[in-house]
């Protein structure tokens, strides 16, 4: 059984999680028992599927192991302009893309000129460098806590 070497608060882990401005502002993509946000996959019993070095990995290198459903594709429009996010939807007539900032774009068919899988994940590569390891260690002392 793995440990952490900084036991982590909880507590303090889940205002991080759901503080829009903390440095991690998780529920920006994520959501918890139905709060916060639907760009990344859902995290409610995430610590019940999941081992702790899955749960780091998955912080600190996103796109080691994309989440089925989410992964992320660029579209190019006729007019140059480059949508990178996850396809949420498509139809005959257009494609819908969920950006990092969580907003949607309705593409029309006709405005696309190309459209391609990604294999960098939506979600920040950076977290080693904005964490503290204090931070980094409550914020998985909650995720750990999502049975």
């Amino acid at each position: 059984e793995w440990k952490p070497y900084l036991q982590g608060d909880p507590k303090k882990g889940e205002a991080l999680f759901f503080n829009p401005d903390s440095n991690a502002a998780c529920a920006k993509c994520h959501a918890v028992n139905g709060k916060g946000g639907t760009v990344g996959p859902e995290l409610t019993g995430l610590a019940g599927t999941r081992e702790a070095r899955f749960i780091i990995e998955s912080i600190l290198e996103p796109s080691k192991e994309i989440a089925s459903g989410y992964e992320p594709i660029l579209v190019v429009t006729k007019e140059g302009r480059y949508i990178t996010g996850i396809l949420k939807k498509e139809d005959a007539n257009a494609v819908e893309v969920v950006d990092n900032q969580a907003e949607t774009h309705k593409i029309p068919k006709g405005q696309i000129q190309q459209k391609a899988p990604q294999k960098t994940s939506l979600m920040p590569e950076n977290f080693r460098g904005i964490l503290t390891v204090e931070e980094f260690h409550d914020l998985l002392a909650y995720l750990q806590t999502l049975k």
